[in-house]
């Protein structure tokens, strides 16, 4: 499937470029992710990537070097680039989303200073957290990269903030570990509505009440009938089956490699992942097997 994923990577590529329109730099912002998806396409190393160059039917997009690639793929900008590249693919969906985190772990020997220990997997562990916020459809809207010991709630509120201001309605489907009276607020200020299950379920909570988000949630999670938990249920396994797939896939990502350390490098690389990932899943959409 490489073959069909790589002419719609460098179409989202040009098509994210003419829509962002970045100026005054020597080389533009789709000239430099082009190599680093092909790395990742791959999972080889970036100069794997100068060694073994990609074929481009466009002719105007020019090849960067090894070191203007290497140093710009740490930067912001790079990282905002692929985060916009999704929208280009993206097919119309019902207004119904839902965000999860996947934890991906290092070994307690790594002299990774920035992967700090956190809860992952039931234990705790050196490494990082991959944030997304994905459509019924399995298609990403938002991620964010993190170190393991960082909330999920907070990092919840940004996603939301990226992208809810152009939907005025919609539901968020979250678990347990998203049950948190400022998230709520935040969500229904946008005209969401959150559905998240209590942390500790069966026990009388005085609060309740005073966050009416959250007692709608309650109300869904708790009180409705059996048949519309497990549906609810089973559409907040869609984010477990996209994390699947992101790890599962030829061209995924099961652990960080050698070569991806420190946060803007796993920033960046995940971030490459799951732009591949959007890509084939809009293959697999497109070709009516999804």
């Amino acid at each position: 499937m490489e073959r069909e994923i790589w002419p719609i990577l460098v179409r989202m590529a040009s098509e994210a470029q003419e829509q962002l329109r970045t100026r005054g730099r020597l080389f533009l912002e789709c000239e430099l992710v082009l190599p680093y998806l092909w790395s990742a396409l791959h999972d080889r190393p970036l100069s794997w990537a100068f060694s073994n160059p990609p074929e481009l039917a466009n002719r105007s997009i020019r090849r960067p070097s090894f070191s203007a690639v290497a140093r710009r793929s740490h930067t912001d900008p790079f990282t905002h680039f692929l985060s916009c590249m999704p929208s280009m693919i993206r097919l119309p969906g019902p207004p119904c989303f839902v965000v999860d985190s996947k934890g991906f772990p290092l070994p307690h020997h790594t002299r990774d200073r920035f992967a700090v220990y956190g809860p992952c997997r039931g234990r705790m562990v050196r490494g990082y957290k991959l944030h997304v916020v994905i459509d019924l459809l399995g298609q990403p809207w938002a991620w964010m990269v993190m170190p393991m010991n960082v909330a999920e709630q907070p990092i919840a509120a940004s996603l939301i903030r990226s992208f809810a201001a152009g939907i005025p309605r919609a539901l968020l489907l979250a678990d347990a570990g998203y049950d948190s009276k400022k998230l709520f607020e935040l969500v229904h200020e946008f005209g969401w509505q959150l559905v998240a299950p209590r942390r500790v379920r069966g026990i009388e909570d005085p609060t309740l009440r005073d966050c009416s988000p959250r007692f709608k949630s309650f109300v869904v999670t708790e009180m409705w009938p059996q048949f519309t938990q497990r549906r609810l249920s089973s559409l907040r396994n869609i984010v477990e089956r996209f994390f699947a797939h992101l790890t599962t896939m030829p061209c995924g990502v099961y652990a960080l490699p050698p070569w991806v350390r420190t946060t803007r490098r796993v920033r960046a690389w995940l971030g490459a992942k799951v732009v591949i990932a959007a890509t084939r899943r809009r293959i697999i959409l497109s070709s009516g097997d999804g």
